[in-house]
């Protein structure tokens, strides 16, 4: 997924300063070292450079069955247009039970700061669902060597927008490695802290009925640390 990177300030005055990256590059050290570069000049004192989602990139629209039957921006989508756009989602387990749990950056168009599904992201124009979990997987996570199963699909909707939601979910007991540009870091969750972090604002409501719907009706509370397994 690509960033942009704005600079209020400079960007009325020049151009250049409306800088895109690809998220290849180690955008936070150029960052740093342009910001120093002005510093002198009293320029980057007084302003933090914002990261936002890219309202022109473009998600297909479905029906209530998931079928294409158009296109539309993120923009678009997100605007409380409420158009249906699919996503994906990846529940990600270890071997003891505990589910791997996102931290959103507060830069996020949606639900900013909060907890959130391991792995979630839109399905792109010309994407199947299965390639955008592999992408997803790999962009948020740095996950490449991972078993997904399909546990379900749904529609979700909020006040802003609608989600033709496929939910998968793996067991990964291998190297995660969160995006520095995409996440706010992450850790693995025990059942009982999921379950005493429901309705306390700290998770983000899609994921709360989501993980109560597919994964926390079907075991009991546990006193034990590592709560109940889902195998």
């Amino acid at each position: 997924m690509q960033r942009y990177y704005f600079f209020p300030h400079f960007q009325e005055h020049n151009p250049f300063f409306c800088i895109f990256l690809s998220e290849i590059m180690e955008k936070e050290a150029f960052l740093s070292i342009f910001c120093c570069i002005f510093a002198e000049k009293g320029v980057c004192n007084d302003y933090w450079m914002d990261m936002q989602d890219n309202k022109e990139e473009r998600f297909p629209i479905v029906n209530e069955t998931g079928c294409v039957i158009g296109s539309a921006t993120r923009g678009e989508c997100h605007n409380g247009s409420r158009l249906l756009h699919p996503v994906v989602h990846l529940h990600v387990f270890n071997s003891q039970g505990e589910v791997y749990l996102q931290k959103r950056p507060e830069w996020k168009d949606i639900q900013p700061g909060k907890w959130d599904t391991s792995v979630g992201g839109h399905v792109d124009y010309g994407e199947t669902p299965e390639q955008a979990l592999v992408r997803e997987a790999c962009e948020e996570l740095g996950m490449t060597e991972f078993v997904p199963e399909r546990v379900g699909e749904y529609v979700f909707e909020s006040c802003r927008e609608r989600e033709y939601v496929y939910v998968n979910r793996t067991t990964y007991d291998g190297s995660i490695h969160p995006s520095a540009e995409e996440l706010n870091g992450g850790r693995f969750w025990t059942l009982d802290e999921i379950r005493s972090a429901l309705g306390q604002n700290l998770l983000t409501p899609n994921f709360e009925s989501e993980f109560q719907r597919f994964f926390l009706s079907q075991f009991p509370e546990s006193n034990s640390r590592g709560g109940s397994h889902i195998e």
